[in-house]
């Protein structure tokens, strides 16, 4: 495993969307955050297309912008593990959006859910997270809440998404990925020597991974998206 993690996504900076009124987004949802993961790509630009009263305030993230938002709001995922990372998520302002197309929440969980999207809730009730939503294309009822979501990552990223531990022979990879991060100068030699531990708890400091350094899922999947090149397509 001496490669990066390659994300898969679609350009839709030409796609006309609507975002939340303000001085943030002034009406407009921002170039940076439309692009998705091809499975979830023409279900967005249809739904935004059919309705475009939709306000959207989040789409896709990358680590740094989950990192930030995390230490901001509460209930964030970490990055690599945020939907947001891999496209295939956004955020609706619902208040919003609701007058805009004069629908019921139900109403309107019944539209996006038609185009392929399913709130992270799935219980059909307003409160904590009803605004957002996955494409996770698992049938009429995937797993709830961040189960869903962390199913597909690891079936679409099994390498570096993975529900047991790391192996000792993932350290070659750490130690290049760090290297591309600037913080390893040593050999890539699968050594976990001073150089490898030291910048290792470099990255943990920033990525907010906790004083106990190891080598498992959670270093992996969060070196993986912090160092991910795009394959970016055009639909």
């Amino acid at each position: 495993m001496q490669t990066p993690l390659t994300l898969l996504l679609v350009d839709l900076t030409s796609l006309k969307v609507l975002g939340p009124k303000g001085e943030v987004y002034k009406g407009v949802m921002p170039k940076r955050m439309k692009y998705f993961h091809p499975s979830a790509a023409n279900y967005f630009q249809s739904l935004v297309e059919a309705y475009p009263g939709v306000a959207i305030s989040d789409g896709y993230r990358d680590p740094v912008a989950s990192l930030v938002a995390r230490q901001n709001k509460s209930g964030v995922q970490p990055p690599g593990y945020s939907s947001h990372n891999y496209g295939i998520a956004f955020d609706c302002d619902i208040e919003q959006t609701l007058k805009n197309l004069d629908v019921s929440y139900t109403e309107l969980l019944d539209i996006f859910k038609s185009y392929g999207w399913t709130c992270h809730r799935s219980d059909g009730k307003r409160g904590k997270e009803d605004w957002h939503f996955n494409c996770l294309n698992m049938g009429d009822t995937p797993p709830k809440g961040a189960e869903g979501p962390q199913l597909w990552m690891r079936q679409n990223y099994p390498e570096f998404c993975r529900e047991s531990n790391a192996t000792w022979d993932d350290i070659e990879w750490v130690q290049a990925m760090l290297a591309k991060l600037k913080l390893y100068h040593g050999e890539i030699d699968g050594q976990w020597g001073p150089l490898t531990r030291g910048a290792t708890k470099a990255f943990c400091n920033t990525y907010d991974l906790g004083p106990y350094i190891s080598l498992n899922e959670k270093l992996i999947r969060t070196l993986a998206i912090a160092t991910a090149e795009k394959e970016i397509t055009q639909l």
